[in-house]
């Protein structure tokens, strides 16, 4: 979550720039939660060699790297980026690890077009990439000028040599110094102005230092300014990559200790990260142990129903020695992790997936393509067969629900209904199916899905269950709201209705969304709190990721 570059120089002899021996200051970097560091910068003529003995140093700290590259034409950029990380490379194959190489836009000849110029360089690396089958992604960075040195909008011309380039392997680093200094430059006077959403999309890594007056690289200490805290918030929950720090110690020399500021200026990012940047650090360092350790419910033998959250709204279960599942998207965590490889191997002893509705959260196409191979079968609503088959399920795979029309499979009595995805008030939503699952020796299980009409008009046939998984949804854009009303206990008196003696709550921690809109730990409390008042003797769960737990 919290990176920052350091000199290559320093990282080589271990001293300089005022800062601490290098093993001493890697260690301190480590304890105060920086979790990367960018080799700054590596030229085209830098040996190989000194490149993985300068990334060694990181990684025995227990740091991942990112790295500052250069380019120096469009003709020769392949061998100006990937010359100097030969042997880098081949020790990040052998770990699975992606590296991120940021560059500069580069300047063409004389009347050249200078878009064309970066997205003739940027495809020719893109395909570099793809040709090799490498884990690297390419981030073009907006910086204070235009490459030719004159004064310009550097943020048009990377967005417009991104989109040109059109390729996953290629994004853009936000440079927040540099876009702070365009803004103050041309004296726009709105000192905390974004880029457009469109840029913001593109992102994929950062540079962030604050400006001394219109000079950059300074620390994020005072006197130096970057309005810091608007930045991450408008574009943390759709950002999954490192908050850079990038600072050029020789220019504050003298002015304050660069240790302290450099150890300073990471806790001030830290300070600012929303609840949503957290989300992603920690499932980048546990979610594949929790999956690991949920889809462990596989291969359990005995009666009765065991259960495990894997995130958000995707649930594994064993029930009578029968593992099954329920909307297992992985969603924004293929992203953040290498989880998707490993599907087909923890999901080898699941024998039926169920999907409820089509939002991405529940049924996505990276998770139904890693899965679409194993021998499970798919138990999926008939008004969404066909987006299945798109999607690589094979038609055998197949069993079509429909509302009313139990199904029995494997041990499992399987009852679909009209589920209430659409709201009350504005009728927007989409269509799903809840599901009531029974089996011998088990006890009955209601999942009524993403509810947003919390009346129970259709579901009087339904009647008692032992447990009900209920997702936990207390009003659009309500997740900071002082107050939760009418929803609230309107969700509790929903959950009540069915008389169940174990009320489970899910839904929790939705990768991907802004705070407002993210439902997390405290509301399920909330809601457990009104529901036990009501009803003493009900058991109300939230589990953990990653918890078995038996129902």
């Amino acid at each position: 979550m919290l990176g920052t570059s350091l000199p290559f120089k320093y990282l080589l002899s271990g001293e300089g720039y005022g800062l601490p021996p290098r093993d001493e200051l890697l260690i301190r970097l480590r304890d105060a939660g920086c979790s990367s560091i960018e080799l700054r910068s590596v030229s085209p003529s830098t040996p190989p060699t000194e490149v993985i003995a300068a990334a060694s140093h990181v990684w025995d700290a227990g740091m991942k790297i990112t790295l500052h590259g250069s380019v120096k034409s469009a003709s020769s950029a392949v061998s100006d980026i990937f010359d100097p990380i030969s042997l880098l490379l081949k020790e990040l194959h052998r770990n699975r690890n992606e590296l991120i190489v940021v560059i500069h836009p580069i300047a063409g000849g004389a009347g050249d077009d200078t878009v064309a110029v970066n997205v003739e360089m940027l495809k020719a690396l893109a395909a570099h990439i793809s040709e090799n089958r490498l884990r690297v992604r390419i981030a073009l960075e907006n910086n204070r000028r235009l490459p030719d040195g004159s004064e310009g909008d550097s943020m048009s011309l990377v967005l417009d040599a991104v989109n040109g380039t059109d390729n996953r392997a290629i994004g853009i680093c936000f440079d927040m110094g540099h876009w702070f200094y365009r803004v103050k430059a041309t004296n726009s006077g709105i000192p905390d102005m974004m880029p457009p959403k469109a840029f913001r999309r593109r992102i994929i890594h950062t540079h962030i230092h604050a400006l001394d007056g219109l000079n950059t690289h300074f620390p994020l200490i005072s006197p130096y300014e970057l309005p810091l805290k608007r930045y991450i918030e408008l574009m943390a929950y759709g950002y999954f990559g490192l908050y850079n720090l990038e600072l050029d110690f020789p220019r504050f020399e003298g002015r304050c200790d660069p240790a302290k500021a450099l150890l300073g200026s990471l806790k001030a990012i830290d300070a600012v990260l929303p609840r949503c940047a957290r989300l992603y650090d920690d499932v980048r360092r546990n979610f594949i142990d929790r999956l690991k350790n949920a889809c462990s419910i596989f291969g359990m033998h005995g009666s009765g129903t065991h259960m495990a959250v894997l995130q958000s709204s995707a649930y594994v279960f064993n029930t009578n020695g029968y593992g099954w599942a329920m909307d297992i998207s992985l969603r924004s965590a293929a992203i953040l992790t290498n989880a998707a490889s490993l599907l087909p191997e923890l999901f080898a002893k699941c024998r039926l997936m169920i999907i409820s509705h089509s939002h991405a959260d529940h049924f996505e196409e990276i998770t139904v393509r890693r899965l679409a191979s194993l021998p499970m079968k798919w138990l999926i609503p008939d008004f969404m067969v066909r987006q299945a088959k798109e999607y690589g399920i094979s038609s055998d795979r197949i069993i079509a629900a429909r509302a009313g029309r139990a199904l029995v499979i494997g041990p499992l009595r399987i009852t679909p209904f009209e589920s209430h995805h659409f709201r009350a008030d504005t009728g927007k939503g989409v269509r799903e199916y809840g599901y009531r699952v029974r089996a011998a020796r088990s006890p009955s299980m209601l999942f009524p899905a993403d509810v947003r009409d919390y009346s129970t008009r259709g579901m009087e046939q339904l009647g008692y269950t032992d447990a009900i998984v209920g997702h936990v949804w207390l009003g659009d854009g309500n997740g900071t709201a002082d107050s939760f009303a009418p929803y609230d206990s309107d969700m509790a008196d929903f959950l009540l209705y069915f008389d169940a003696r174990k009320i489970i709550l899910g839904h929790l921690y939705e990768i991907g969304r802004e705070d407002s809109g993210m439902w997390r730990r405290e509301h399920a409390e909330h809601v457990k709190r009104i529901i036990q008042k009501r009803s003493p003797d009900t058991e109300v769960i939230i589990p953990s990721p990653g918890e078995i737990f038996r129902v």
